[in-house]
């Protein structure tokens, strides 16, 4: 039990467990430990523990722990784990997790490495921000620092903990998040307790990017989320309340945003760099200003107003009118007869894994496998003894422990989460999921080094993961904070992926051909039911993608083009390939842009869309090329509709008008309730009184929608419609 100081904090705090879903007598199930066995300053998961020696740092939020903090972070500068059990830290200061990266003429100033800090639970771990401690709002400070500078600062991660910040702060940041190439922060909040701090996440300056943040609440800033930098930030599911002037102010870089929830913000959203922006809801806002202000590249989805003027305001090609919009962009090309829309792939978001809490399941490579400097040798035939263990449900890779894999490693049985707090793999071996699991679910996470086969019909999480990807299985497949190589080759499978980094080992690091004359390429689409990717970038000389046959939709694209890139092409899309691509864009030093952006081929006729042809130069704010009536399995993209769709069984039909539908049924049926859900899965709207034998619903926003029926008989849905 925590002791506050004053009453503000106590009601602070209590207003803090309710935000983040806790109640007396209620138990969060965020509950992230790693079991406790000693070896000298780590223990056997390779974390270190901030409250235990040598650092002891209180945790009952009554002694400034600054200093301790820091200097856990100082000493420990790799890939080691800082682990906060469940308490408050005060500080008065930054903690910078890294520091700024500078170039010499020489080298780098800096070091590449920095440790991951994690704690129990949002709820329950909390950083606080002494009251008065950054009083110049013009000077502001961070409360966390993850780095700047150049882009060399890589894996920084800050996961499942709360800053939040005292009274009197008014220049006070929660965090500057910055990491290049992979990076993730997750499960964080960011709360002010007088609603009079500066930014929530300051995500501005230097070689920020490419990185990841899913999970994300702020509250009471006066900028929820503030972006001017170089490289794209890819954001799943961000929450934003009280900002005083804006929920997401994007100045410059490529920023891509899945899931927006914005809350009393003055202006929701502001950008004038590059934004794709899908499944927003903004409310509260002023109502003499628009939810969405636009001087840049935009692509925006399923976005929903209330409280403002209307829902965008922007330069360029005219916006929409009203309060909800089904989609804008600043452009749109296709080079065969196509929709003027994106595909619309449906989200789905990551299965949540239970963590494991009881510690005898726990298996440990500290323990269990010697390691480079141990058996050498056994260390592929001792990892697989330790997967085979029948009571054994999760495995931590520490830090110091480089694990040797020469032959393939198949991962099955009851193993359902392989986690790393420092650790990697080397060798030639390979990680291979089988469908031979007994959980339905199994996340690999904050690892590196071999190659991941996926050959399961089990839904499979790769989250944090620096390595080559190959996927057959016929599973769902997700992926966040992920890179290398990918190849993926099931006509059944539904891949979503988040924070998509195709940095490629190539042949070379300086040519695009293999040494067999074959172009490398770093996606490799065979085939594949539905590939939804947000927040993709692509390094190098080699091709970005070769989609040979599948439906694949890429919402926001950088490309940083390599040094040999003029003559190459991003996207080829063969004959069998469906394709959507919103939001691209290319940022190049050297003048190497790629010059060819999309080649597609249909019905064997081929046509290459470049930079002068495009429009709007080597930027794609989207791009169409699939057919209208194309259908993978439960996916349909449907067009715009005028006339009536059949809704099917019991006489019942639905006829589309604009921003209405009308339902109605023969007789011997009354229904209690029609509700109207969206593609996300909301419901939108509802009518549940009737008159005689048909009910319409206005007031709808143009879109895709199902109506599900309840009467004497269990609910059933209806058919999907489009609404005008």
């Amino acid at each position: 039990m925590i002791t506050y100081k004053n009453a503000g904090f106590a009601v602070m705090a209590l207003c803090l467990s309710i935000i983040m879903g806790l109640c007396t007598g209620i138990v969060s199930a965020e509950n992230i430990f790693f079991p406790h066995a000693k070896s000298g300053l780590y223990d056997a998961s390779g974390f270190i523990d901030i409250t235990l020696p040598p650092y002891e740092a209180d945790k009952t939020g009554k002694t400034d722990v600054t200093a301790v903090l820091q200097k856990a972070c100082s000493d420990n500068n790799k890939w080691t784990t800082i682990y906060l059990p469940n308490g408050t830290y005060l500080v008065s200061n930054t903690i910078r997790i890294s520091e700024i990266c500078l170039t010499t003429p020489t080298q780098f100033n800096c070091a590449v490495w920095a440790p991951i800090v994690q704690g129990q639970s949002r709820a329950g771990t909390v950083i606080r921000l002494a009251p008065g401690s950054f009083t110049s709002a013009t000077s502001p400070k961070p409360v966390l620092y993850s780095g700047d500078g150049v882009a060399q600062i890589f894996k920084r991660g800050i996961h499942n903990l709360t800053v939040l910040i005292g009274a009197n702060n008014p220049g006070a940041n929660g965090v500057r998040w910055f990491s290049n190439n992979f990076g993730l922060m997750s499960d964080v909040g960011f709360l002010s307790e007088d609603n009079a701090a500066n930014i929530g996440v300051d995500l501005a300056g230097g070689e920020q990017g490419p990185c990841g943040m899913r999970d994300i609440y702020v509250k009471g800033f006066s900028i929820g989320c503030k972006s001017d930098a170089l490289n794209s930030v890819t954001i799943l599911n961000l929450t934003v309340e009280n900002a005083r002037q804006y929920g997401v102010l994007n100045s410059n870089n490529p920023l891509y945003i899945d899931n927006l929830v914005c809350v009393n913000a003055s202006v929701g959203v502001s950008n004038a760099g590059s934004l794709m922006l899908i499944n927003a809801q903004l409310t509260g806002g002023t109502a003499a200003k628009s939810a969405i202000e636009n001087t840049g590249l935009l692509f925006a989805r399923d976005v929903r107003a209330g409280g403002y003027q209307k829902a965008l305001t922007t330069t360029g090609r005219a916006g929409p009118s009203g309060l909800a919009f089904a989609e804008y962009s600043s452009n749109q090309i296709s080079q065969f007869p196509s929709p003027a829309r994106s595909m619309g792939l449906p989200c789905k978001n990551m299965p949540d894994i239970p963590w494991e809490q009881d510690t005898t399941k726990w298996g440990n490579v500290w323990a269990n496998i010697g390691g480079l400097g141990g058996n050498r040798k056994s260390d592929s035939a001792s990892l697989q003894s330790l997967i085979d263990n029948p009571n054994i449900t999760s495995i931590c890779v520490p830090f110091g422990k480089l694990l040797d894999i020469n032959g393939d490693i198949l991962v099955r049985g009851n193993i359902q989460r392989i986690v790393g707090t420092g650790g990697s793999f080397i060798g030639k071996g390979r990680l291979i999921i089988t469908s031979d699991l007994a959980q339905p679910v199994i996340k690999l996470e904050r690892l590196d080094g071999l190659e991941i086969v996926n050959q399961s019909n089990k839904s499979v999480v790769i989250e944090s993961y620096a390595g080559n990807i190959t996927s057959t299985g016929a599973g769902d497949l997700f992926m966040c904070d992920v890179g290398r190589d990918f190849l993926f080759d099931n006509p059944n499978e539904r891949i979503w992926a988040w924070q998509f980094n195709a940095e490629g080992s190539w042949c070379t690091d300086s040519q695009a051909l293999c040494p067999d004359g074959s172009v490398h390429t770093n996606l490799q689409v065979n085939n594949v039911k539905t590939l939804r990717i947000v927040g993709w970038k692509d390094e190098g000389n080699a091709y970005s993608m070769t989609l040979v046959k599948g439906v694949v939709e890429i919402l926001g694209f950088m490309n940083y083009p390599g040094l040999q890139t003029a003559g190459q092409t991003e996207f080829f899309v063969r004959d069998g390939g469906q394709f959507s691509l919103a939001c691209e864009t290319q940022i190049s030093f050297n003048g190497n842009e790629y010059k060819n952006l999309v080649s597609e081929t249909r019905n064997g006729v081929t046509k290459i869309l470049t930079s002068s042809t495009s429009g709007t130069g080597f930027d794609l704010p989207l791009y169409t090329g699939y057919d209208s009536t194309i259908v993978a399995g439960a996916v349909r993209v449907l067009p715009a509709a005028k006339a009536a769709a059949p809704a099917g069984g019991r006489n019942i039909r639905v006829f589309a008008a604009r921003g209405a539908l009308t339902i109605s049924w023969g007789s011997g049926f009354a229904p209690d309730r029609l509700d109207i859900v969206d593609v996300m899965g909301r419901i939108v709207a509802f009518r549940n009184a009737f008159d005689g034998r048909a009910g319409t619903i206005n007031g709808l926003a143009a879109g895709a929608y199902r109506i599900v029926v309840s009467g004497k008989s269990p609910p059933r849905a209806v058919s999907a419609v489009v609404v005008e």
